[in-house]
């Protein structure tokens, strides 16, 4: 569950990067010669500044926050509040 789940967070960075909030990360990447094949090859992708987008996602595909938590996609907050472990940053995954 926990290798599906990093999968389809791979799929959702690489979308925003893609989409409207990946404008400025687009525009990172164009001015340090990043180019399309490279940014395909490497599968990077964008988390945007959303705290919980990547949590909403994922737990509409029927992950548990435990397993998100487990997984390092998103941590829990002393006041229960679950979120996205990434925002507003460039991803390379590994």
């Amino acid at each position: 569950a926990l290798l599906k789940a990093h999968e389809l967070a791979r799929s959702f960075y690489a979308e925003q990067l893609h989409g409207a909030t990946g404008d400025a990360a687009r525009e990172l990447l164009k001015r340090r010669e990043v180019g399309p094949d490279a940014i395909e090859a490497f599968g990077i992708g964008y988390a945007p500044v959303s705290r919980d987008r990547l949590v909403r996602h994922l737990r509409q595909q029927g992950f548990s926050v435990a397993q998100l938590v487990r997984g390092g996609l998103a941590t829990q907050r002393e006041d229960g509040t679950v979120v996205d472990r990434f925002r507003q940053r460039l991803l390379f995954p590994i």
